[in-house]
């Protein structure tokens, strides 16, 4: 119910900031005209998704499995340090540890998804340091998983790019 109640809230947001942009935008603008700015491109952004059907189509249809491999590192590590958990534990502690991280704080989250996880996890009772330990072993996963995907990616875009480079002559 809460992650229903969430995507309800996100939903009802982004429909009016697509619709009441302008009006959004003249009252933050003179406070804040940076944020008038990034109403303007996400009311923007909004109508040209909403444009394009199969756009909304495959994002719907990847939202899903989107979740739940990332609830599912949750899970693992749980498992990892010993502690088993339903599966709406699981989803609701997801779902409360990548809400608390939607506002930078910290970079990378450190430090709000691991207390984020431990407070939610101790709500269902699992002990504080236990619940601390899991967010641990899952954000080092987390970034782990990133850090070395992303230097595969950087060193393959890379030496790929210095090929396309070499291959085209100059314009002059």
């Amino acid at each position: 119910l809460g992650a229903i109640g969430i995507a309800v809230l996100i939903s009802v947001v982004l429909v009016g900031v697509a619709r009441f942009e302008a009006g959004l935008a003249r009252v933050v603008e003179r406070g804040v005209p940076s944020l008038a700015r990034a109403l303007e491109s996400l009311a923007e952004a909004l109508r040209r998704t909403a444009e394009n059907p199969y756009a909304v189509a495959l994002a719907l249809l990847l939202t899903v499995p989107v979740w739940v491999l990332e609830a599912s590192t949750l899970l693992f590590s749980a498992r990892a340090v010993g502690v088993r958990l339903e599966p709406v534990i699981v989803a609701v502690t997801a779902i409360a540890a990548f809400v608390a991280q939607a506002v930078p704080a910290t970079p990378a989250g450190i430090g709000t998804y691991e207390a984020t996880v431990a407070v939610v996890l101790s709500r269902f009772g699992v002990p504080t340091a236990t619940g601390t330990a899991l967010a641990l072993a899952d954000h080092v996963t987390r970034a782990l998983i990133i850090y070395v995907l992303g230097a595969v990616t950087t060193i393959h875009v890379g030496f790929r790019s210095r090929t396309y480079f070499r291959e085209r002559p100059l314009e002059e």
